[in-house]
């Protein structure tokens, strides 16, 4: 039997936790990089962890360290060079792992939505906001096209984009980087999925960005929603987070509660993301 049984039409798609069940759990997770004539990359080298419906997560670590690998695994997003060769990923009970590519497109986008670093290349500039803001309530049925329009204007004011009525029929590429990154946002929250994964979404921002950006994820926190927040910066993650897993060259060297982990940081290179942070707010 397949995993998935509990999956029907995807306008009557839910996710129920049995018993105390995290929401999303990801065990011993590993993701190697093929690669010619030589040893395969281990990406990801035994990643472990949890996120309840309600809390947000940080992944942590610099550039090259396996954050965004970890979080394209769980979407079943990874490049073709790329395979998990070991570990387990359940969402809301349910082996994504085992999911088929039309199972995983009936929770993508709906129940599981990600934001990606590079707004630029992540919308389509061939379409405008409407059509990238409409296509998943309508695709997966979860209203009408009238409402989808009135939710697509709302989601742009959520994000504090001016004039969200006209900024509707505009293409990506007529927009400022920062509100194309604030778009990008609102295309991944239109629908309210349960789990929200978001990769750097304060990079190439100004700080007021920063702030409505980080004040929209706490809202959608507050409604219940789970989110896993991929960033470099432990400023940003201790203005928002309640947990924090901390990544090294593929590994997790560290994880816990986000003041516990910042307040007694046990590894030398969490010490070291530490001194080098800038308190959210100051001028990078």
């Amino acid at each position: 039997m397949s995993a998935f049984t509990d999956v029907t039409e995807a306008s009557t798609t839910t996710t129920t936790v049995p018993g105390d069940a995290p929401l999303l759990a990801v065990r011993d997770l590993r993701v190697w990089f093929d690669r010619k004539r030589q040893e395969p990359l281990k990406a990801v080298d035994g990643l472990s962890y949890t996120v309840d419906a309600g809390r947000a997560r940080a992944i942590v670590g610099e550039s090259g360290s396996g954050k965004t690998v970890a979080a394209r695994a769980v979407l079943g997003l990874l490049p073709g060079t790329s395979r998990i060769v070991d570990g387990e990923i359940a969402f809301g009970g349910r082996d994504l792992r085992s999911a088929s590519p039309e199972q995983l497109r009936r929770i993508r986008g709906r129940e599981i939505a990600m934001v990606f670093q590079n707004a630029s290349e992540a919308l389509n500039p061939t379409l405008t906001l409407e059509r990238q803001l409409t296509e998943h309530l309508l695709w997966h049925r979860i209203c009408s096209r009238k409402e989808a329009g009135q939710r697509a204007i709302q989601a742009l004011a959520d994000v504090g984009i001016p004039e969200p009525a006209a900024k509707l029929r505009m293409y990506p590429f007529q927009l400022s980087g920062g509100m194309r990154q604030r778009a990008m946002l609102a295309v991944a929250t239109v629908t309210r999925p349960k789990l929200l994964i978001a990769d750097e979404p304060t990079t190439a921002v100004d700080v007021t960005v920063q702030r409505q950006v980080l004040d929209l994820l706490q809202r959608l926190k507050d409604d219940g929603m789970a989110i896993v927040m991929i960033t470099h910066d432990l400023g940003v993650a201790r203005a928002f987070c309640d947990d924090v897993t901390v990544m090294y060259q593929g590994r997790q060297v560290e994880e816990g509660p986000i003041r516990q982990v910042i307040d007694n940081p046990r590894d030398a290179y969490t010490r070291r993301l530490l001194e080098s942070t800038l308190e959210v707010g100051h001028e990078h």
